[in-house]
């Protein structure tokens, strides 16, 4: 199963992107900051990340 990353600051947004993969067959792991992104990517497999350009922090 593909493993995708959904970072978002926005929650609602957030939510939307990670129940429609998941209904769609994905492992999703969802984040609202770039820091929780980049902690998860030094640890884990991730296919593909799908990411908010302009967030707090870290950006996209």
């Amino acid at each position: 199963m593909e493993r995708i990353l959904v970072v978002e600051d926005d929650w609602a947004m957030l939510e939307t992107c990670s129940q429609v993969l998941s209904r769609a067959g994905y492992d999703v792991h969802a984040v609202s900051s770039g820091r929780e992104a980049e902690e998860i990517l030094k640890t884990s497999a991730i296919d593909v990340v799908i990411t908010d350009l302009k967030m707090p922090e870290v950006g996209g």
